[in-house]
This record gives structure tokens, C-alpha cells and sequence, in this order.
């Protein structure tokens, strides 16, 4: 059901979506807070499954399979927008549009920098065995 209802949900939520309307200054603070809240990710991974039966290389991919993780953020981020809307308040819509903004451009980073780190790093960290 995910497979069909996938692209549009992402479909409405991106119709929000205009790079060239987000403020520089809010951008680079959307990635400071990405960057930390990536770095905490990874940490909180390894933490929680240290007591596991997992190697330390096992950890290490659970920390970089965290990466790309951010479909509950993207469908969360249209329910400021939604609400401001409802109540016809043209500031919050605006700072809605925003945040939708920032949410899809960090998928847009997010996504294949993960795809990517979990097929190079995923061969060589995690071992060959039985499924």
C-alpha cells in the first residue's frame, strides 16, 4: 500500500516547495541543526545497540543506515503549514513553507548521500553469512 501511496504523499507536500524562496541565512541554520541532529542520530544508534550481539563494524552501519531517514519528518512538516492555513494566519503559513522547504531540501541531501554510504560502506562493515 506504502509503494502507491508513497509518491503522492510526496507529490502534495512537494507542490510547497520553492529553493529559490528560502531565506540564506535560515538555510544555513536548517544545516548546522541537520548536521547535529545527524551526528546525535549515529551516536544514539551505536548506544542502543551496544548490547547486542553486534561487532563494532555491524554498529558502525547501523550508524550510517540512520543517514537517509526522514520520511516521518517530510510528512509531518505540512501540519504547521496546514494548521496556519486553516486559521488564516499569513506569518506562520509563510514560516510552514519554510520549514517544508528546508525538510524536502534535506531529503534531497540525505537520501542518496545514504543510499550511497550504505551500498560502499555495507560489503566492506557488515559480514557475509547466512540471511
Amino acid at each position: 500500500m506504502w509503494i502507491v501511496i508513497e509518491p503522492f504523499l510526496f507529490g502534495l507536500i512537494g507542490t510547497l516547495v520553492d529553493l529559490s524562496q528560502l531565506d540564506p541565512n535560515f538555510l544555513l541554520k536548517g544545516i548546522y541543526i541537520l548536521v547535529i541532529s545527524l551526528v546525535l542520530r549515529a551516536i544514539g544508534s551505536y548506544v542502543s545497540v551496544m548490547s547486542t550481539e553486534m561487532g563494532h563494524n555491524e554498529r558502525m552501519f547501523m550508524m550510517v543506515a540512520g543517514v537517509p531517514k526522514a520520511t516521518v519528518q517530510a510528512a509531518l512538516s505540512s501540519e504547521l503549514f496546514e494548521l496556519a492555513s486553516a486559521l488564516n494566519m499569513k506569518q506562520e503559513m509563510e514560516w510552514g513553507k519554510q520549514v517544508i522547504t528546508l525538510i524536502i531540501f534535506f531529503i534531497l541531501i540525505t537520501a542518496p548521500v545514504g543510499a550511497i554510504l550504505i551500498s560502499v560502506l555495507g560489503p566492506s562493515l557488515l559480514p557475509v553469512g547466512e540471511a
